[in-house]
């Protein structure tokens, strides 16, 4: 007896990547756009490729052609971001990296603070008890987001000036 295509059973994180897709496929405005948008699959093949229940996984040019076109919706990029949790990261745009003369004084007070302010929340969480509650470091990922947005950004700026001739 062989076993239905539709009733595969995916471990939890192949789970991730059908959830990450079917969220993609909603904030393109769903699977009858995303066909009349011309993602190159129908919209059988779309279903299948976000339930948790069948074998098929999109292929990348369907998710880049998506991802492409939600620029901008909570949750992107939705597979890639998907992947880069996998594989112990996270996904971060790269700024465009121009940093016009002056600007380089602002990019390092704003590296100050967020690394200060980041530092000075953890030593006051360490304080009562020597330990960063699951509350407390809670409290602090935004600034540590931040933190690393600001570094993305200098580093960046630095690539760019590095190639000036």
């Amino acid at each position: 007896m062989s076993a239905d295509v539709r009733d595969i059973a995916h471990p939890p994180h192949l789970q991730g990547a059908k959830e990450a897709f079917k969220a993609l496929v909603r904030a393109y405005g769903g699977q009858e756009a995303a066909v009349e948008g011309g993602c190159g699959k129908s919209q059988s093949r779309l279903c299948d490729y976000g339930r948790p229940n069948t074998p098929d996984f999109a292929p990348i040019d369907v998710v880049d052609f998506l991802e492409a076109r939600t620029h901008g919706a909570p949750g992107w990029p939705h597979v890639t971001d998907w992947l880069c949790r996998r594989r112990g990261g996270v996904f971060l745009p790269l700024p465009d990296g121009e940093a016009p003369p002056g600007q380089w004084t602002g990019f390092v007070a704003a590296l100050a603070e967020q690394a200060g302010g980041l530092t000075s929340g953890i030593c006051t969480d360490l304080a009562d008890d020597h330990d960063v509650t699951p509350a407390e470091a809670r409290r602090r990922l935004g600034d540590a987001a931040e933190l690393v947005r600001v570094a993305v950004s200098i580093e960046a700026a630095l690539k760019a000036r590095a190639e000036e001739a």
